[in-house]
Parts: C-alpha cells; structure tokens; sequence
C-alpha cells in the first residue's frame, strides 16, 4: 500500500494541487517545484507521513532517471526516503523498480514512450543548442 501512497500520480490531492498553481500541463522543472511545493504544505506532510516517509527528510526520485531521457513529470516521480538516490545511483535499476513497485514502473514507462511519440510529431528544434565544441 505504502508503493501506491508513493507515487506522485496517484496522489490526487497533489494532481489537483498541481492544477491550480498553474504546473501541471507541461513536464518541465516548474512542474517538479511543484510538487516539492505541495510536500511541504499540511497536506502533503501528511501524506508523506501515511506513507511511511518523514516529510522533513524525503527525496523526490525520478523513475526513469534524468540520465537516462527520464522527464520531470508527475508521472515519472515517486516520493522516497531522503537516503534513497545514494542507493541507486543515477540509472534505472531492478532494485530500484522494484522497491518503488511494479506500478509506479509501468508508469513511467508508458509515459516516456508516449513523449516520444509526441516528440516524433514535431518539436521546434531550432531551440536545441547543440553546444559544438
């Protein structure tokens, strides 16, 4: 149960949150801040609490690590014990997948194969730098 309490897309009261502080539609960093934002309300401290987190000391973890082409995204977010990043490392991993439950996996799964067939249909890419060296 505490997996389910865990992941972040699951939370409705941080989906909705989300909503109104106007960083829900778009996966980017704004979006990441606000869920870090909603952790650190009433509710949210009460949410990491009834999933076995302490809400001072908890790590915000991506998926599909960032390394790896995992985006900022509700749906690519678990909420974690603070320690938790030191012990995966930066790449995906099976312990990984496998402390945050086959879930929250198949998730962010999904959601990355559904980026990528967003971004096959065309994004602007003349505001990638390509930074030559």
């Amino acid at each position: 149960m505490q997996k389910l309490l865990r992941t972040a897309a699951r939370i409705s009261p941080l989906v909705k949150f989300l909503k109104r502080e106007q960083c829900f539609n778009y996966m980017n960093e704004k979006q990441w801040r606000g869920i870090r934002k909603w952790a650190e309300t009433t509710d949210g401290m009460a949410w990491l609490e009834s999933a076995g987190l302490d809400p001072l000391s908890f790590h915000l973890h991506h998926v599909k690590a960032k390394e790896s082409g995992g985006h900022y995204s509700v749906y690519n977010c678990v909420f974690a014990p603070g320690s938790a990043n030191g012990w995966w490392g930066k790449l995906d991993s099976r312990e990984m997948r496998e402390y945050i439950g086959e879930e929250a996996a198949r998730l962010s799964d999904r959601h990355a194969k559904w980026a990528t067939v967003q971004a096959a249909k065309g994004l602007d890419q003349r505001l990638f730098e390509p930074d030559f060296a």
